[in-house]
């Protein structure tokens, strides 16, 4: 009879080789978090920003998303939103699959962003600056879609180099759904198009083989070039 640990090794691996193999495809993948955050933990990181400031009225605007940053809080806070990314997942894994040596990797955040009703067109951006990147997206209470401000994604348009190129391709952008118990994973190359809805809460974290202050571009999502003090390079 097979051991319990060996058991949990193969499936961790048949994991790792699925969502490879997703990612590889269409850009992204959704991995399902066993357990998902309980109610207590989700408010411990609603308490931590302040719960007005996640769900309290917000006028529309042409700012797509509000967003709150570790460093503004401290690294008590740092380490309690990681371990809240890591709920019922393995992050390390995850990155495993995605790059070679993870020891030589940058991350970046956790950043919590709440989507703002907005004014603003839809555009198109990329899921992360770093073209070899990696974004996860993890919804904090409620599950986020296009009713909420989630972006909709363009499935395997991580290998187009360009605007032009995307849109000669054909490619339809698909509508994105990530339940309360589930983390989103994309390519940070794969375009996304934001939406002019608001109203979703998640926590964002990013790891790249580079540093995300020398790719910040118009196609950068504004909430990451704010966090680095780089929105002037949203023009470029």
């Amino acid at each position: 009879m097979m051991e319990h640990s060996g058991y949990v090794g193969l499936l961790e691996e048949d994991m790792i080789i699925t969502n490879v193999s997703k990612m590889e495809e269409r850009g992204y993948y959704l991995v399902n978090s066993n357990p998902e955050p309980s109610n207590d933990q989700v408010e411990v990181i609603e308490n931590s920003v302040g719960k007005n400031e996640l769900y309290g009225d917000l006028q529309s605007g042409t700012v797509p998303t509000k967003y709150f940053n570790w460093e503004n809080h401290g690294q008590e806070i740092k380490g309690l939103w990681k371990t809240f990314m890591n709920i019922g997942i393995n992050l390390d894994v995850n990155f495993l699959s995605h790059f070679e040596n993870v020891g030589n990797t940058f991350q970046q955040g956790p950043i919590i962003v709440r989507f703002v009703p907005n004014t603003a067109a839809a555009s198109l951006k990329r899921s992360h600056p770093c073209r070899d990147g990696l974004s996860i997206w993890r919804p904090i209470r409620n599950s986020l879609g296009p009713e909420n401000g989630m972006f909709k994604v363009y499935p395997g348009s991580h290998h187009v180099g360009t605007e032009e190129e995307l849109r000669r391709s054909g490619i339809k952008a698909d509508e994105v759904r990530v339940r309360a118990d589930q983390v989103l994973f994309t390519h940070g190359g794969l375009w996304i198009e934001t939406l002019g809805s608001g109203g979703g809460t998640l926590m964002w974290m990013g790891v790249s083989t580079d540093l995300v202050g020398l790719h910040i571009d118009r196609y950068s999502l504004h909430f990451i070039a704010d966090a680095y003090a780089a929105s002037h390079l949203l023009s470029r």
